[in-house]
């Protein structure tokens, strides 16, 4: 074998050799790439189910509590210990918690016309569209098929590609999205959007001491101002129907009762997973003389947000949110009874 032969043997070699090189480095670079990525999707996904598991801890402390505590007009739990029920924000084990009575809430299933004017006049619907979306909502709702002046039915619903009205109470706020109407107002969906105001359980009566001012602004006789001007007040206790009724300057000491300063037997619960852009909501029923258990899940639902709130709330206050107050040493399945 010549000279020249064995070189360009070694060349080819070495040529082979760099190239097997190149390819088991590329190789390895992918799949050190995949481990990289693997290893940073199990790590999200054990933060994921920390979360989920800090969620689950909290809403079982919240329910043991709803089942063992007493409801008063602050709040659950006796003055001093209370855990406010107009849906302010708690922090515990890294989330955050809100609760709202909702008897806070404007009943959408029962409220009168009267009510849905004032309510929809705070949410800023045109008073031109006020009867239109009453009617829809009343035809959604009730048993027959019969169009009211402005309202819609299943023909209607068919003619835009939309399931027909159930024709029963509605079971959850989200289902107003699907009311013609309701669903194509754009006030109704800025923030505090429609849901977070409205209830589908409990009676149709508003209770002062947990009720945002858009809810008392439903009340009659009382406008949006003064409805704040409430809110503010309740800061220094609880309000009665008296105060309320002074405040107002009419007479909201009627029957039957519009206003009730006591929490109702359904709780919104609220929670996330802080630094999380989603929530879980869900309807919690008091049942204390039932045989299986204290109480019962109305809805559960997810809630996708566009921002973290419980980050922003941190944020406007310039503090923490505080913490969720330790449980009352004075616990009972019986209610106080409330003050009129």
């Amino acid at each position: 074998m010549s000279p020249q032969t064995v070189h360009r043997q070694q060349g080819f070699v070495l040529i082979l050799t760099l190239f097997m090189l190149a390819a088991i480095t590329i190789v390895a670079a992918y799949f050190g790439q995949r481990v990289q990525q693997s290893l940073q999707l199990a790590q999200l996904r054990q933060v994921l189910t920390d979360k989920q598991i800090a969620i689950n801890n909290t809403r079982s402390e919240m329910l043991f509590r709803l089942g063992t505590t007493y409801l008063t007009p602050y709040g659950l739990g006796p003055q001093g210990s209370e855990i406010a029920l107009d849906d302010r924000l708690y922090s515990n084990e890294g989330t955050s918690l809100q609760m709202q009575d909702a008897r806070g809430l404007i009943n959408i299933n029962f409220a009168s016309d009267e009510q849905l004017n004032g309510f929809l006049h705070a949410m800023q619907v045109p008073a031109d569209q006020h009867h239109h979306l009453i009617d829809t909502l009343r035809d959604y709702i009730d048993v027959d098929d019969l169009r009211r002046l402005e309202g819609a039915e299943s023909a209607d619903y068919a003619a835009v590609g939309l399931p027909p009205p159930r024709n029963l109470p509605l079971f959850s706020p989200l289902e107003l999205k699907s009311i013609i109407g309701w669903r194509d107002m754009p006030s109704l969906w800025q923030e505090p959007a429609v849901t977070e105001l409205v209830a589908v359980g409990g009676i149709p009566t508003i209770n002062p001491n947990t009720a945002p001012w858009q809810v008392l602004a439903s009340l009659p006789g009382v406008t949006p101002e003064i409805a704040k001007l409430v809110v503010a007040r309740r800061q220094l206790g609880p309000i009665s129907v008296a105060l309320l009724t002074q405040m107002a300057g009419t007479n909201l000491d009627i029957f039957p009762p519009i206003l009730i300063p006591f929490p109702s037997d359904h709780i919104r619960i609220t929670q996330r997973a802080i630094g999380m852009p989603w929530a879980i909501r869900y309807n919690v029923k008091l049942t204390p003389d039932s045989n299986t258990a204290p109480w019962q899940v109305d809805y559960y639902y997810r809630v996708e947000e566009k921002a973290d709130p419980t980050n922003a709330k941190i944020a406007a206050n310039g503090s923490e949110i505080p913490k969720l107050p330790p449980r009352s040493t004075h616990t009972t399945t019986q209610t106080v009874v409330p003050f009129l």
